[in-house]
C-alpha cells in the first residue's frame, strides 16, 4: 500500500525514540526541582493529583491513564498508527506542554519545575509537530488540536470564522472507524456550511451541491435511511468499510464546495482579466 506523506515522514524522523522520551519523561522522570514540595512524584502523579479535578478538559476522567485509554491506542508504541501518533501527541501536548504563556498551572507556581526537563519535553513536542508537517489549532476552549498540514483544507477554511474551521477539521480527529461519530459530525458540518441542492449560476458549484445533498440525504447523514419513510436496502446492507469510505468522500466534496465558493466569488476578476486580454488581442 501506498505510504502517506505523514507516514514517509515518521519514519525518517523516528518518531517512536521521540515518544518513548516523552514517556519517559512523563512516567518515569522527576521534572521538579530538586527541592520543590512536588520533587518525590512523576509529572503523571502531580497532573493527576493537582491538576486534573480543576482542569478545564477533564470531563469525567479520573486520571491520566483514563484519558490516554479513550484514544483506543495499541499497548506498545511500534504497533502505534499515524493516527495514534498524532492523536497521543496532541493528548500530551494539551497536558504536558508547560510554560507561563500556554498552560494555566493555576495550582503550582511555574518556578516549581526544573527548566531542563521541562524545556526538553517542550523541544521534543515542538520538534515534532514540526518535522512531521502538522498544525495547531486552538478551539473556543482553549483545547490545542493536532492535525495533518493540509493546503486544500487550509485554503477550503480560511475564510471561515474560528469555530466554523475547528468544526471542520475535527472531521478529522475521529477515530477512523467510528461511523456514528463520522456521520453526525458531517450532518453538522452540511449544515453549518449549508451543503444543500441550489442554483448559483456556477456550473461546477451545482453539480457539485446536487451531488453532495443527494449523498448526505441517502446515507443515513442527514436522513434515517435504515427504517421509515426514507429506507433504504442499500444502505441497511452496506458494509461498515464502505460507509466509512463514503462519509470520508462527502467530507472531501464539503471540502471543495467551499473552495469552489471562494472561487465563484473571485470568478469577476478573471472574467475582467479575460476580457482585457482578449480585447488587447483583437487591437493586435
Amino acid at each position: 500500500m501506498k505510504k502517506s506523506v505523514l507516514e514517509l515522514l515518521m519514519e525518517e524522523y523516528n518518531v517512536i525514540r521521540e515518544f518513548k522520551k516523552l514517556n519517559k519523561l512523563l512516567f518515569e522522570a522527576k521534572i521538579f526541582k530538586e527541592y520543590s514540595y512536588y520533587n518525590y512524584i512523576t509529572f503523571e502523579q502531580y497532573f493527576d493529583k493537582y491538576v486534573l479535578r480543576k482542569w478545564l478538559h477533564r470531563k469525567t476522567f479520573e486520571d491520566f491513564q483514563e484519558m490516554k485509554q479513550s484514544l483506543k491506542l495499541p499497548n506498545e508504541l511500534e504497533t502505534f498508527s499515524k493516527e495514534n501518533f498524532v492523536d497521543y501527541l496532541e493528548l500530551l501536548y494539551n497536558v504536558f506542554y508547560i510554560s507561563p504563556y500556554s498552560y494555566d498551572y493555576t495550582l503550582t507556581d511555574i518556578s516549581e519545575f526544573d527548566e531542563n526537563s521541562v524545556q526538553f519535553a517542550n523541544e521534543i513536542m515542538s520538534s515534532l509537530i514540526a518535522n512531521l508537517h502538522l498544525k495547531v489549532k486552538k478551539d473556543k476552549d482553549g483545547w490545542n488540536i493536532i492535525y495533518e498540514d493540509n493546503d486544500c483544507l487550509d485554503s477550503a477554511i480560511q475564510d471561515l470564522s474560528p469555530e466554523a474551521q475547528i468544526e471542520t477539521i475535527k472531521y478529522l480527529k475521529i477515530q477512523k472507524d467510528d461511523l456514528t461519530q463520522k456521520r453526525k459530525q458531517l450532518a453538522f458540518l452540511a449544515t453549518e456550511h449549508y451543503i444543500e441542492q441550489n442554483k448559483t449560476g456556477y456550473e461546477p458549484l451545482d453539480t457539485l451541491l446536487k451531488d453532495c445533498t443527494g449523498l448526505l440525504n441517502n446515507l443515513h447523514i442527514r436522513h434515517n435511511n435504515i427504517t421509515g419513510k426514507w429506507e433504504s436496502e442499500i444502505v441497511k446492507n452496506m458494509s461498515k468499510k464502505d460507509a466509512i469510505e463514503l462519509c470520508d468522500i462527502i467530507y472531501d466534496k464539503i471540502l471543495i464546495v467551499l473552495m469552489l465558493r471562494k472561487d465563484f466569488q473571485k470568478k469577476d476578476k478573471v472574467k475582467k482579466l479575460n476580457e482585457g486580454l482578449k480585447k488587447e488581442k483583437t487591437n493586435d
